[in-house]
Formats: structure tokens, sequence, C-alpha cells
């Protein structure tokens, strides 16, 4: 059964192009860890304006930025896909903390203490978004390739997302992530969230 299931998740993935790299048209791509103040500012304000497009922010910021407390602490990762200055695409790797927890706990405290009462290294990948105009380069399939690998390196155990359930199909059958917890409202953006 399970072999069966890979080989259908192989054949869906040739098939929706998300394998394509389409970074033709893009002046010097590459994919790193945000490190000076400009990417950082640069990968919020994405996040800001594809959040706002999206409803998950009712009010403009006046700095044009999204972002958090658990942004700011040291081992959290921003990573970003950008053209040779511009930070086209990002998403967060946020490792647990015994004094801040992760951002999903305000939601799914008690399926993330089940992880952590196992021992096991809990990290959350969030703030994912890419600029609309350049949803169709696959942007993404590159950032959670590089997140992926950075939690192997890491040695996390789980990675755990919180998603939009109109979402759930495309990261269970493409990333393989699995719903460990039911349907909740996310005040924070207005949304529910899986």
């Amino acid at each position: 059964m399970l072999f069966r299931s890979e080989r259908r998740r192989t054949i869906r993935i040739r098939r929706s192009a998300l394998l394509d790299a389409k970074l033709d048209q893009l002046d010097r791509p590459s994919l790193k860890i945000a490190e000076t103040l400009d990417e950082y500012s640069q990968a919020f304000s994405v996040l800001h304006d594809e959040y706002f497009a999206s409803g998950y922010i009712s009010q403009k910021n006046p700095a044009g930025l999204h972002f958090g407390l658990h942004h700011l602490l040291p081992k959290t990762c921003v990573f970003v896909f950008k053209t040779y200055l511009t930070v086209l695409s990002t998403m967060s790797y946020i490792p647990d903390t015994p004094r801040f927890g992760l951002p999903m706990d305000e939601l799914y405290k008690p399926e993330i203490d089940a992880l952590r009462n196992q021992g096991r290294k809990v990290v959350e990948l969030g703030s994912l978004a890419t600029q609309r105009h350049r949803r169709w380069q696959n942007l993404m399939m590159f950032l959670a390739k590089a997140v992926f690998q950075y939690g192997m390196v890491t040695k996390a155990d789980d990675l755990c997302i919180m998603v939009n359930p109109k979402h759930v199909r495309f990261y269970s059958s493409i990333f393989l992530f699995q719903p460990f917890g039911e349907e909740r409202h996310y005040d924070k953006v207005d949304a529910p969230a899986v």
C-alpha cells in the first residue's frame, strides 16, 4: 500500500510541474538564510503584503512588515529565495525553546506537548509567502527543500506547520505532512487552521 501511494505521489509531482525550475528570467537567483537587515526587511515585507492580500491580516502595518517574537530568537532562521537584490519568497524555521515555545502553541499546545514529552526536537515551519506574481515559479519548492535539509542537519525530529485547511491536501500529498490536530480558528490571521 505504501509503495502504491508513494508512486502516485511521484506521478502527481511530475505532472504538476512542481519540479520545473522556471528560473530563466531571474537575475542571479539564490537561496539562503537571511543575514542582513535588508534581507530581513524584505522577507517581512513580502510576508506582510501577501498576508494582507490573502486577508490573513486585516490592517496594513505602517512599516509594511509582518513578523513576531519568534523571528527575533537566535536559532530562528528566515530562509529567503531572492534574485540578485530582491527577496521573492520566504519561509521561517523556528526551533522550540523552553521559554518561548512555538507560535503554534497558541492553538496546538497539547499536541506539541505530547511530542515534547516524548523527548522529540520539534520545529515549526511558518511565515511562508511568495510574491503573488512569482508563485508560478515554484520558489517555495526550493525553500522547502533547503529547510527540510536544514532540519536534518540540526537533527529535528518533527517539522510542524500550521496551515489554512484549504492547503492541507497540498502539504500532505507533496510534503507528506500528517494532520495531528483538529481544525481551530486562529485569531491572529482570522482564519481556520490545521
